[in-house]
């Protein structure tokens, strides 16, 4: 796990927390439940969507945790406590709102490289088939799975685009 200052996750949900729900909707449909891994980040992540769809100002701690509690996503106590941490800490590592779209890329960046980890291990795996025709099938699906998510990387500004494919600073 990285540090919560770094961590794309946090970063993410921190900074959509202090905008306003009209700033956060385009946003936050980019992203999808699978990019998180931390389960309070994707809780978050899930609580928000489905407020800003609804009519609320804000998407503050307070009306975050308030929401969780009226829908009934705390399982217990020590869930509500591990929440209303993963919570206000990620509200205090919150970027400048026109620095988003950077980290969002991080964080779909971030997570398609996992997949890809997880991937080359179903790979060997499916290597082992007996029947050629089902390797085949699995390596098609996997194919159009990644580029899939690649898409949502390359669909942001070109200058980040070739940041991000360089190496360097656009």
């Amino acid at each position: 796990m990285s540090s919560p200052t770094i961590d794309p996750e946090t970063i993410v949900l921190g900074t959509l927390m202090q905008a306003t729900p009209a700033e956060a909707r385009p946003k936050l449909t980019r992203l999808d439940y699978r990019d998180f891994t931390n389960p309070p980040a994707r809780l978050t992540f899930d609580l928000m969507a489905a407020l800003v769809t609804g009519d609320v100002p804000s998407l503050d701690p307070a009306t975050l945790l308030g929401f969780a509690e009226r829908v009934g996503a705390f399982t217990d106590t020590n869930h509500a406590n591990l929440l209303t941490r993963w919570v206000f800490d990620a509200f205090t590592v919150a970027v400048p709102l026109v620095a988003l779209d950077f980290h969002i890329t991080r964080l779909i960046e971030t997570g398609y490289r996992r997949r890809v980890a997880e991937l080359g291990t179903a790979l060997v795996q499916a290597a082992a088939r007996p029947v050629l025709a089902d390797l085949d099938a699995f390596t098609a699906r996997l194919t159009t799975e990644l580029a899939a998510h690649r898409a949502r990387i390359d669909d942001q500004a070109p200058a980040l685009r070739v940041a991000q494919d360089t190496g360097r600073a656009a």
